[in-house]
């Protein structure tokens, strides 16, 4: 009887469809079309290939998700055919906290991908110039990563607007501004400023909360926020109009910040003449003038940054002379070459030959700020060799100690929260310039040796109590003490070949950077703070450990410079910072601050992995920021690994040391 009634039913649907057929048949071609649409091929290449039904769900499909296949997408709305030849891309996905039961945890989790090797099933290499590759590549990443660095720049751009929304009860010269200026203005506090904040910190430590504020009533910083925002335009728009604008702007600026050093008293007026100078600075990393340009900029701001430092000097003798008197305060500004001795080679003022406009402009300044100090420049050494000269073994080990445990036997001074973000980004971008500096004016700038110890007592003392302590510095984050190091040893490759003297202090270096270990998150941060702020602590945690791989493999170069990178020690460090790199989004912001580290430990890439996350990397970054940092990178890198023409080999890890290969570089 059931197989009766399987007989009946088949027979049924025999009958249904004959009969629909005998309709379709009486139907004239347009009905026909209309009521039997064409069967569409939708759904992600490797389901097709695989022949199973695609999820859908862009732009990674959960199916190649669970089995570690590289999704990739057509660019219309149909999908490739079946007998069509496409080569399945196995993928490793380093899944920690990823769940796929829980879709709304995705743009918290981390998932790193990497391409399997001698795998059955896999292609033999990846084309890099491929879109479609390139495309699923970084939305496969993006889906877990990058929305949360949208997410925390849109928190920046938020924190821009109310800082200048507090301070509209201030704004009486703002609505003099005509549309142009609003525009850059609106450019420089949404896009340039954004750019530039690295670190998850303190919302009032944010570069943005303290830049904004000392222009609203300043014409002459106003000057160079709109040629910040300009030059910001540029990179997007290419526009002749904008770079027009931007050389315009900081024109105007530059003349009326000197004739202020010139007919004005500095006193009180130090730290917005130091913020709009280092903002002067970083508006070089996207319309780039040359290297002499870069490393005037950073003398002028070294400049201003020792007015500064005698104005904190002279507040710390008045607190000392209120406690030690009992006639009341009794305070004298002594000069500081009574001190330290006077050292006329680096007050002399600087006399540009065949200068630029801009080259121009930062020497006027630097010799406006030479003149005010008559004498009293807290950078002067003790020994007048001692500007040229690094200090001995012993006090880079002191150093080095109080920069990273923080002990209370050093000295602190309080600063202003303002204040500490200045100082914090004139920490990164002077120890950045020296490894890429003009070597022909190495004789005036000052010794990092000789700034550090004057800048240690300002460094180590928190602002805000924070869930970590590295959150009081907004720019470094917990990189303080590798910063330190970068800029000690790029000092010391400034002076090649090493002395005796020099290759000792190298050495010590090399080994500190070799044994450092990264920070570690406090319990309290996994239990009480959220997964994102969890992760962007992390990311500066482990932005400290990729620097101290990048400063053993400069300083190897520096003591061995005919060592091969194929060395063991140095593919193990660079495979250890590649580690480090994982656990970073491609997109993250601690990225600005590694321009040094990245250069370093992309030149000695030798395997096919490393060196196409390196362009990958690049070509990501290059995307979301817009600075030329990382353009210049892999140009460098290209100098590195391949053979340009037949008379030019690849340079391998050689790029760091020349000279030429260093004027292209943008960090």
């Amino acid at each position: 009887m059931f197989n009766k009634f399987r007989l009946t039913t088949n027979n049924k649907k025999k009958f249904v469809a004959a009969n629909f057929k005998r309709k379709i048949k009486g139907l004239t071609d347009s009905e026909n079309q209309t009521l039997s649409p064409k069967r569409k091929r939708t759904g992600c290449f490797c389901c097709r290939k695989r022949r199973i039904k695609c999820i859908g769900t862009r732009p990674v499909c959960e199916n190649c998700l669970k089995k570690s296949y590289l999704s990739v997408w057509p660019d219309g709305e149909e999908s490739l055919s079946h007998n069509t030849e496409f080569k399945l891309t196995k993928v490793i996905i380093d899944k920690e906290t990823l769940n796929l039961n829980k879709p709304n945890q995705a743009t918290t989790d981390t998932c790193n991908f990497r391409q399997l090797e001698g795998h059955s099933d896999v292609s033999s290499s990846i084309d890099l110039n491929s879109k479609v590759i390139q495309k699923t590549y970084y939305d496969s990443t993006d889906v877990f990563d990058s929305v949360k660095d949208a997410m925390f720049r849109k928190v920046l751009i938020e924190l821009n607007s109310s800082v200048l929304k507090s301070q509209i009860s201030r704004l009486t010269t703002f609505p003099v501004l005509t549309n142009k200026e609003v525009f850059l203005f609106n450019a420089f506090t949404n896009g340039f400023m954004t750019d530039v904040s690295p670190q998850f910190t303190h919302a009032k430590l944010q570069p943005g909360a303290v830049f904004i504020p000392p222009g609203i009533n300043n014409a002459i910083m106003q000057r160079i926020f709109f040629a910040c925002g300009a030059s910001f335009l540029l990179t997007e728009t290419k526009s002749l109009e904008m770079k027009k604008l931007s050389n315009e702007q900081f024109r105007l600026y530059s003349d009326g910040l000197t004739d202020f050093i010139q007919s004005c008293d500095i006193s009180g007026n130090e730290e917005w003449i130091i913020l709009s100078l280092l903002l002067s600075y970083l508006k070089l990393r996207y319309v780039h003038d040359n290297q002499t340009t870069n490393t005037l900029s950073m003398i002028s701001i070294v400049e201003g940054m020792k007015f500064w430092i005698l104005k904190k000097r002279q507040q710390s003798t008045y607190e000392l002379s209120i406690t030690s008197s009992d006639d009341g305060p009794e305070f004298e500004l002594h000069t500081f070459s009574s001190k330290l001795g006077d050292n006329p080679k680096v007050t002399n003022p600087i006399i540009p030959k065949q200068s630029t406009e801009n080259e121009v402009k930062f020497c006027q300044i630097i010799n406006a700020f030479r003149k005010k100090l008559k004498g009293r420049d807290p950078m002067v050494a003790r020994d007048p060799d001692y500007f040229i000269k690094p200090s001995d073994i012993v006090s880079v080990d002191s150093e080095i100690y109080f920069a990273i445990s923080g002990e209370e036997t050093q000295k602190r001074e309080l600063l202003m929260p303002y204040e500490k973000t200045m100082l914090d980004s004139f920490i990164f971008n002077y120890s950045t310039m020296l490894f890429t500096c003009d070597k022909s004016l190495v004789g005036e700038i000052a010794s990092p040796f000789i700034v550090y110890d004057l800048i240690r007592p300002y460094l180590l003392h928190p602002i805000y109590k924070c869930v970590v302590p590295w959150m009081n510095h907004p720019v470094v984050g917990a990189a303080l003490p590798m910063f330190e190091l970068q800029a000690k040893i790029c000092w010391l490759g400034l002076r090649l070949p090493l002395s005796t003297e020099d290759s000792t202090i190298v050495h010590h270096i090399r080994k500190t950077a070799s044994f450092y270990i990264r920070p570690i998150l406090p319990a309290r941060v996994y239990t009480r703070e959220p997964v994102s702020v969890q992760q962007k602590l992390l990311e500066s945690c482990f932005a400290a450990e990729i620097m101290s791989k990048a400063i053993y493999i400069y300083a190897t170069k520096l003591l061995y410079p005919r060592m091969q990178c194929d060395d063991e020690s140095i593919q193990t460090a660079a495979e250890q910072a590649y580690q480090a790199f994982q656990k970073l989004s491609f997109q993250s912001q601690v990225h600005v601050v590694l321009c040094f580290a990245m250069t370093v430990l992309g030149s000695v890439a030798l395997s096919k992995k490393h060196r196409q996350f390196w362009l990958l990397k690049m070509d990501k970054l290059k995307a979301v920021s817009r600075v030329r940092a990382f353009e210049s990178m892999r140009v460098i890198f290209q100098k590195a690994w391949y053979e340009l023409d037949e008379t030019c080999r690849p340079m391998g890890w050689d790029v760091l040391l020349d000279n030429e290969c260093l004027k292209i570089l943008l960090v």
